[in-house]
């Protein structure tokens, strides 16, 4: 791969796009394309198509999505605990004891998802989260007033932002199946 071409590819992984948060993304592939022989629309929902007009009649079609894993803040509580639910789809029994990153509108807030611990239970099956809305977010605040300076209910979730080079030329992302055939 290319310097430019992997350097955009690492823009992409960089973008936080959780389902129905895409327009930054959108407006970063909109950008890329300015000065080529394309015609690019942008619909409401940040749906971006592009047509690349050839010498024939053939009509090719190549589907990506821009999206990634994601969750959004519905609730708060007293303690300044946070529950969330998913955007789009995703494997749940991934997300517990993991970090989480919450785009809040003054800036990113980093949180944690609460696990079981192993020891408080007899089989390490009941350790993994059943339903994501089962979860508690911890922030590291303790108190909702705090909370609410930073955080806001509707505020989108994503797992942490990296594009890891691997041995062998290889990478790895979170969203890198989806935002690399972008």
């Amino acid at each position: 791969m290319r310097r430019a071409q992997l350097q955009i590819l690492e823009d992409l992984i960089m973008i936080p796009s959780p389902s129905g948060f895409e327009k930054d993304i959108a407006t970063y592939i909109m950008g890329c394309l300015k000065g080529l022989p394309v015609t690019v629309a942008k619909d409401r929902e940040h749906n971006v198509s592009v047509t690349i007009l050839g010498r024939t009649d053939t009509v090719v079609m190549i589907d990506a999505h821009m999206d990634q894993l994601g969750f959004i803040v519905t609730n708060m509580d007293k303690s300044g605990f946070l529950s969330i639910s998913q955007l789009g789809g995703a494997d749940v029994q991934i997300t517990s004891a993991r970090n989480l990153v919450i785009l809040g509108d003054k800036g990113p807030v980093n949180a944690i998802v609460n696990r079981q611990h192993s020891h408080l239970v007899d089989d390490e099956d009941l350790e993994a989260l059943i339903h994501v809305e089962d979860a508690l977010v911890d922030t590291g605040s303790r108190c909702i007033s705090e909370m609410q300076k930073h955080v806001s209910v509707g505020d989108p979730v994503v797992y942490p932002l990296s594009f890891n080079r691997l041995l062998g030329g290889n990478y790895s992302a979170c969203g890198l199946d989806d935002k690399s055939g972008c």
